[in-house]
């Protein structure tokens, strides 16, 4: 708001030295400003990286187990490779969306 208000001085005034100042602080200010909300947000790009990182490795590994057939139903449940196939279709369709979306971030 004071860089709004210094900027029409300015323009009202353009040989004062004061409002020239003026515009001069309140520009940093903003600047400053710019600079922190940058700051917080690649930080927090780099948290979700690291985040989706970890979730595409946990998903692999779900991949890993559910090929080699590891992965066993619960007493009373279907059989697990009635399931297998769509699980592991759906843990590499996660995968690929999510290395497109880390892709897309970097």
């Amino acid at each position: 708001m004071d860089l709004v208000k210094a900027a029409g001085q300015r323009r009202a005034h353009p040989s004062d030295p004061q409002i020239y100042q003026t515009l001069t602080i309140s520009s940093q200010r903003v600047i400053d400003a710019v600079h922190e909300v940058l700051a917080a947000l690649h930080e927090a790009c780099i948290n979700a990286a690291n985040t989706v990182s970890g979730i595409i490795g946990d998903l692999d590994t779900t991949i890993l187990f559910a090929t080699s057939g590891a992965l066993n139903p619960q007493r009373g449940e279907a059989d697990f490779g009635s399931h297998r196939e769509i699980i592991v279709k759906t843990a590499k369709a996660l995968i690929e969306d999510t290395k497109g979306l880390v892709a897309g971030a970097a």
